[in-house]
């Protein structure tokens, strides 16, 4: 998360979703 005060917001988020894409399909299968 330190990443995001360094790196713009852009790649924030898009760090965020690229993290999300990883553990979401595992849960969204039982889900």
């Amino acid at each position: 998360m330190v990443l995001c005060l360094v790196v713009e917001r852009g790649i924030c988020d898009f760090y965020s979703i690229f993290l999300n894409r990883l553990v979401k399909p595992s849960r969204k299968g039982t889900d």
